[in-house]
């Protein structure tokens, strides 16, 4: 390489290890490594020396890498140094150098890059207060089963107003928290999904296929609500109302399942509330 060369490479290196938490490779218009940071050293197990002026085929043997696409998924390798399989995603760029093509290679660790996507998907599709499935998560699930027969129930504590404005929203906060989890404890084997929707309202969906024993078990809820309340909040005790939606057939789609559902649960609200109310769907 030519003195320029070097400085110009060493600018642009500088320039991009500034900006960028991921390991960096770079190779020159014949394919050769000309740079490697120390996090890219350290996902290819490899010193400088081992890396550095080596052509890209052989420093990743085996893998098929294909420097002209912009993104590699899972490419797997053994490389000559360590003979132990190592998986690597990669995102490639291109950029001019004195004239040459250069290709830029941003690293990262294909496996703890999987682990990473599923913690940000799970917290993404979590509601924080509740430890459930928060609303988007429940709307997905849904829609990916509207070609199933299907029961969804919605829950409303009762009065859950009366309740922030008497205790204070520390209080309606444990409500929520403790009902999120008597809820997980109750259906988390038998349904679909269990989540809670916003405010103090929660919703389950299962399988048509046992909505008697969900009908059941959901009577069975309402009542161990109201006797047992919270062990944090003992000072008061609780009701739940529910509203079911019955689909027994596959196709309804999943507005009308929750318009359903929410027309049974204010037939429960104006029942008394503390109880249930169910409605089928009729669809020919």
């Amino acid at each position: 390489m030519q003195p320029q060369l070097n400085e110009s490479l060493a600018q642009l290196m500088t320039g991009i290890v500034r900006v960028t938490p991921h390991a960096v490779l770079a190779c020159d218009a014949t394919g050769c490594i000309r740079f490697a940071n120390d996090a890219a050293l350290s996902v290819v197990a490899a010193t400088k020396e081992q890396c550095i002026g080596v052509a890209l085929g052989d420093a990743f043997p085996g893998s098929g890498i294909d420097v002209s696409k912009k993104r590699l998924r899972g490419m797997r390798f053994v490389p000559a140094w360590t003979h132990k399989s190592i998986l690597i995603d990669f995102e490639i760029r291109e950029v001019e150098i004195e004239g040459d093509t250069w290709k830029i290679l941003f690293l990262q660790d294909a496996e703890q890059n999987r682990r990473r996507e599923l913690i940000l998907e799970k917290e993404a599709s979590t509601d924080e207060l509740s430890g459930l499935a928060n609303r988007r998560a429940f709307q997905r699930c849904l829609e990916s089963h509207q070609n199933h027969a299907l029961v969804l129930a919605i829950l409303d504590i009762d009065h859950f107003k009366n309740i922030n404005d008497l205790y204070g929203h520390p209080t309606g906060d444990e409500v929520i928290r403790h009902t999120g989890k008597l809820l997980n404890e109750a259906f988390s084997k038998s349904s679909l999904v269990v989540a809670r929707l916003g405010g103090d309202e929660f919703g389950i969906l299962f399988d048509a296929a046992t909505v008697k024993a969900a009908s059941s078990a959901l009577e069975e809820f309402c009542h161990r609500i109201k006797l047992t309340g919270s062990p944090e909040c003992s000072e008061f005790s609780y009701s739940v109302s529910i509203g079911i939606s019955i689909a027994e057939k596959a196709g309804v789609a999943p507005r009308e399942l929750l318009t359903v559902a929410d027309k049974a649960l204010y037939q429960a609200k104006n029942a008394g509330r503390n109880c249930v109310r169910s409605k089928k769907i009729q669809k020919s």
